[in-house]
C-alpha cells in the first residue's frame, strides 16, 4: 500500500510538472491559466497595452485572465523587461539595475524543472517495481531524493525571481502579482515528491530489515542442522560400536597369556600347539 502510494504522489508531480512546462506553448485549456507573473505594463514601449503574463516561453496579452496572444515559445524564455521589450524607457528601475539577476534567474529555473521532471520520471519507472521488490524501492528512494532536491531549487528560486519582479513593478506604482497557479503547482510537486521519498524509504526500510533478519534466521537454522547431523552421526558410530560388541566382535573379558592366542585359532592348530607345548616341558 506504501508503494502504491508513493507512485500515486509521483504521478501527481509529474502530472503538475508536465502542465508548468507546457504552460505558453500552446495557448489551450487549461495551459492558458498558467502564468509565472501578472504585470501591469502600460506605456512600456514594445509591451502589451494592460496587463502582461510571463511564462516560461514567452510573455503573452491577458483577456479574461487567460493568456492570449503569445510571442512565439522560445525555451528558457528569460523575465526580463529590458531584453523582452527591447527598452528601458518606463521599465521599473530595478529590472534596469539588476537586470542579469533576473535574466539568469529565470533561465535557470526552467533547466531544473526539466532536470527535475527527469529525475521524477525515472523514479515513477523504478518504483514501479518497489510493489514487489524492496530494492527497487531503494533505488525510487535515490531518484527521489534527486528530484525533491531539485524541485527545492526550483521552488526557491521561482518564490525569489518572480517575488522580486513583482516587488519591482509595484515600486514604480504598478499593478503586479505572482502566477498563483504556477507558484501553488511548484511547491505542491516539491510536497508530493517529498512524500514519495518518504513512502520509499520506509519501503526499502522494512524490506531490508525483513531480508536481514532471513539472513540471519537462515544462517541459525542452518547451524542447527548440522549439529543435528553431527549429532546423528555420533549415535550411528556408537550403535555400530554397540552392536559390534553384541555380536563377539569385541570381547571384554579376553584370556591372558598362551590361551589367548590358542582361543582364535582352528581346533587342530589348538591341539598342535598343546602338543608342542608338553614335549618342551
Amino acid at each position: 500500500i506504501i508503494s502504491l502510494l508513493s507512485l500515486i504522489f509521483m504521478a501527481g508531480t509529474i502530472v503538475m510538472l508536465v502542465l508548468l512546462l507546457s504552460a505558453g506553448s500552446h495557448e489551450r485549456e487549461p495551459l492558458q491559466r498558467i502564468h509565472f507573473l501578472e504585470a501591469d505594463t502600460r506605456g512600456i514601449p514594445n509591451a502589451p497595452d494592460g496587463l502582461c503574463h510571463w511564462t516560461l516561453y514567452n510573455y503573452c496579452h491577458v483577456v479574461n485572465g487567460q493568456n492570449h496572444a503569445c510571442r512565439p515559445p522560445s525555451a528558457a524564455y528569460p523575465m526580463d523587461p529590458v531584453r523582452n521589450f527591447n527598452t528601458t524607457t518606463d521599465v521599473p528601475r530595478d529590472f534596469v539595475q539588476h537586470q542579469d539577476r533576473y535574466f539568469y534567474l529565470s533561465r535557470f529555473l526552467y533547466a531544473f524543472y526539466i532536470i527535475s521532471l527527469f529525475f521524477c520520471v525515472a523514479a515513477f519507472a523504478v518504483g514501479l517495481g518497489s510493489l514487489c521488490w524492496w530494492r527497487a524501492a531503494a533505488m525510487a528512494a535515490a531518484a527521489a531524493t534527486a528530484a525533491v532536491a531539485c524541485l527545492a531549487f526550483c521552488a526557491a528560486v521561482m518564490t525569489a525571481c518572480y517575488v522580486m519582479a513583482q516587488n519591482a513593478f509595484r515600486a514604480d506604482g504598478r499593478y503586479a502579482r505572482v502566477g498563483v497557479k504556477a507558484t501553488a503547482f511548484t511547491w505542491t510537486c516539491l510536497v508530493c515528491a517529498a512524500l514519495a521519498w518518504a513512502a520509499w524509504v520506509l519501503v526499502a526500510f522494512a524490506g531490508w530489515k525483513e531480508h536481514k533478519r532471513r539472513r540471519e534466521g537462515g544462517g541459525v537454522g542452518r547451524k542447527r542442522w548440522r549439529d543435528r547431523g553431527r549429532r546423528r552421526e555420533g549415535f550411528t558410530r556408537f550403535g555400530s560400536v554397540r552392536r559390534s560388541r553384541e555380536r563377539g566382535e569385541f570381547s571384554e573379558k579376553r584370556p591372558l597369556g598362551p590361551a589367548a592366542d590358542v582361543e582364535g585359532l582352528p581346533a587342530a592348530a589348538a591341539v598342535g600347539h598343546e602338543r608342542g607345548a608338553g614335549a618342551t616341558t
